[in-house]
């Protein structure tokens, strides 16, 4: 199964936060005690190229495994200040690994990284 796309657009010295579910075949994916990982890189590459950032990855609000979700929402965030500190980059890709319970590997959200400079800074 190929992951699902979408880009992301990321604004230096912004909080980013994506919120989304995972449904295969129209049902919504358990993720009880999964894994889940989500990484920004310059290229299509996981081994040669420096990681630019890595998502603080949760689900229904609690770092993955969580035990107990209800709602199964996945969010990636980033802080404000790591968001300031991307430079030297215009784009790059990112994609969602969740690691199941049996230790299977699963892709299921990838997409292009489009970082944006700001003017007005936060006192």
């Amino acid at each position: 199964m190929a992951p699902g796309k979408y880009d992301l657009h990321i604004y230096r010295g912004e909080d980013f936060s994506l919120t989304f579910l995972i449904e295969v075949g129209g049902v919504l994916l358990d993720l009880t005690g999964c894994t889940i990982l989500a990484e920004i890189r310059p290229l299509l590459s996981r081994v040669s190229l420096p990681v630019i950032e890595t998502f603080t990855v949760t689900l229904d609000g609690q770092p993955t495994p969580n035990a107990a979700p209800t709602d199964m929402e996945v969010a990636l965030t980033l802080t404000d200040a790591q968001t300031v500190l991307i430079d030297g980059y215009s784009e790059g890709f990112y994609d969602v690994l969740v690691i199941d319970t049996n230790g299977v590997d699963t892709y299921y959200l990838s997409g292009q990284v489009f970082f944006h400079n700001t003017v007005t800074v936060k006192p």
